[in-house]
């Protein structure tokens, strides 16, 4: 699926209040997976066609992804970043962090991963989490 959109990809922001050294490049066309269902979360990944290049700077990194046939072994360790929740039971009416949160997580099975959300979890979908921390209360890039 392709669709066009009026936001931008703001580059550079640890916090929501400054803007700092940050910046926004348009986004010309984001194509979602075409696998993609909200509930249960399976196939969410969408790449972002930008309007011009991103040019890094001091503080601005990529992360990796994984090859075609790298192999994600359980308990890798994923790194997840973003401003969202930070408690176990706030709902989106609650105050949003100001500074970027990150943790790291464990992998963890498909299997455990179904216990403890009981919902219809692929075997293609990464989880991880550990106690207190979940990549549902932040957002996500996997390293080892």
């Amino acid at each position: 699926m392709t669709s066009t959109v009026t936001d931008g990809l703001v580059i550079g922001k640890s916090y929501l209040s400054n803007p700092g050294n940050s910046d926004l490049i348009p986004v010309k066309a984001v194509y979602t997976h075409p696998g993609f269902t909200q509930f249960p979360p399976t196939d969410d990944l969408s790449l972002l066609h930008l309007e011009k290049p991103v040019k890094l700077g001091e503080f601005d990194s990529l992360i990796c992804l994984p090859e075609r046939d790298d192999k994600i072994h359980l308990h890798s360790k994923c790194m997840t970043a973003g401003w969202g929740i930070t408690e176990p039971y706030q709902d989106r009416f609650s105050k949003t962090v100001q500074e970027v949160v990150m943790v790291s997580l464990p992998l963890i099975s498909s299997t455990s991963c179904r216990s403890y959300w009981g919902l219809d979890i692929k075997n293609t979908n990464i989880c991880g989490g550990a106690a207190g921390s979940s990549s549902c209360m932040v957002i996500q890039g996997c390293i080892d």
